[in-house]
């Protein structure tokens, strides 16, 4: 597919923040299934390339929709589909019946989403969500792959009968991170915003990253079901650049974990995870380890190391589920395998916070006392808003309490990290004026 086979050439690997703390995420030891892969689809005439999976659980069925390709689908006589799956264990997965042989949305030639990739669907009430980057692939095919595509959007109310929503949702800004192109979108709800995190491309004529092509995770949120989104730029001041292939999920002990797929650390493809310091989607999260949960390779399905992962993961009652992409080398056929972990308690501080940091008042409107129950020595504190931005640093602090002025925040939920050595404590107010 030709947005994987280009980001292999130009990613950037192994530059995120690599800093180790105490940080522990809840999803342990991951075994990927003996019969992998769970699901193929290698037949004459029809689409044969299963990528790019994303997952949800709709009461006691598994929904999944991923990229399929080469196959006869709407009028497209080059592009990828969409496909959609069904499954009551998560193992053995069927085609929709819909008499497209499970493609459920599809471009044709001339328009901005002639193809489309990288699926993610979400349920926002009643109705189906389903995410995709469409592009034209005579465009792709013009700039040798480096300008790609927009963020489109297609909606059901059955799960089964999806309609496109026309134009992009969001699409590239110029001189930019994702000045060339949107990929991989996932996408997550929390009370009435969806928050999204994103990888752009910045790969023709880049003025950022001193002037090197690159991918950057960013992020955006929407107040009206994704039709329309607010761009909030990078995930964190580095762009985590190099990280690929995003997947947030809403953790077992109410925070938040970001796996991704990375060429880095292993031989080929890994998947990895960061763990949120707080319990906002947006972050800032931290690497569990510098290690990979598990790398490719291990399988006959999965031997190509180099083109792999795109997780997608859902706690599926205290089962850790993510299911991925492998690629045989061979045949270069995309497959799709399932890897299961169980959950265990998130540690982020080994202390109980709660005797070890005292905020108040919570809410606030002006300002904000900070005591701690041991001293601080050249500590830093970091202050993000609810969408993930530093709002503010304080630096050199000592002794065990901190005053802070809050008078120029807005309203929302803010989340405080204070870095004291190699301790961290994280905590929570609320500026309610």
């Amino acid at each position: 597919m030709t947005a994987k086979s280009i980001r292999l050439v130009l990613a950037l690997v192994g530059l995120f923040n690599t800093t180790i703390s105490n940080a522990q995420s809840s999803w342990t030891t991951w075994n990927k299934y003996p019969s992998n892969p769970v699901y193929s689809n290698i037949i004459t005439g029809g689409w044969n390339a299963a990528s790019d999976p994303s997952v949800i659980k709709d009461n006691t069925d598994y929904i999944m929709v991923l990229s399929g390709t080469e196959g006869n689908g709407g009028c497209s006589t080059e592009g990828n589909y969409i496909v959609q799956l069904t499954s009551s264990d998560g193992v053995a997965w069927d085609t929709i019946s819909n008499g497209q042989n499970g493609i459920v949305i599809a471009g044709c030639p001339g328009n901005w989403d002639e193809s489309m990739e990288m699926p993610e669907v979400i349920k926002v009430g009643n109705k189906y969500a389903l995410f995709y980057c469409g592009y034209d692939p005579a465009v792709a095919q013009t700039s040798g792959g480096l300008v790609w595509g927009a963020l489109g959007l297609a909606e059901s109310v059955d799960g089964i009968n999806y309609t496109k929503i026309g134009a992009p949702v969001l699409s590239c800004t110029p001189n930019w991170y994702d000045q060339d192109g949107i990929t991989d979108p996932t996408i997550i709800e929390s009370g009435d915003t969806l928050y999204m995190i994103y990888v752009g491309w910045c790969t023709q004529s880049c003025s950022l990253n001193n002037g090197n092509p690159a991918f950057y995770s960013l992020k955006a949120i929407s107040i009206d079901s994704g039709h329309t989104w607010i761009k909030q730029g990078l995930l964190d001041p580095t762009g985590i650049v190099g990280l690929q292939h995003p997947d947030l999920v809403y953790d077992a002990d109410g925070k938040y974990s970001l796996f991704f797929g990375v060429d880095n650390a292993c031989s080929g493809s890994k998947i990895g995870i960061f763990h949120s310091v707080g319990d906002l989607p947006f972050g800032p999260f931290l690497p569990v380890s510098v290690s990979s949960i598990f790398c490719m390779g291990t399988q006959g399905f999965e031997t190509s190391g180099m083109d792999g992962g795109f997780p997608t993961v859902i706690n599926d009652n205290g089962i850790g589920k993510m299911w991925y992409t492998g690629v045989d080398e061979t045949t270069f056929y995309y497959k799709i395998g399932l890897a299961e972990s169980n959950l265990a308690t998130s540690v982020i501080e080994s202390d109980n916070e709660a005797t070890l940091i005292s905020i108040s008042p919570n809410p606030t409107q002006d300002n904000l006392h900070i005591e701690l129950s041991y001293n601080l020595n050249n500590a830093t504190m970091d202050i993000y808003n609810q969408y993930g931005q530093n709002v503010k640093t304080i630096s050199n602090i000592s002794g065990r309490k901190v005053s802070i002025e809050t008078v120029e925040f807005a309203n929302g939920v803010y989340l405080l990290l204070l870095q004291n050595g190699d301790r961290q404590l994280n905590g929570k107010f609320i500026i309610n004026e």
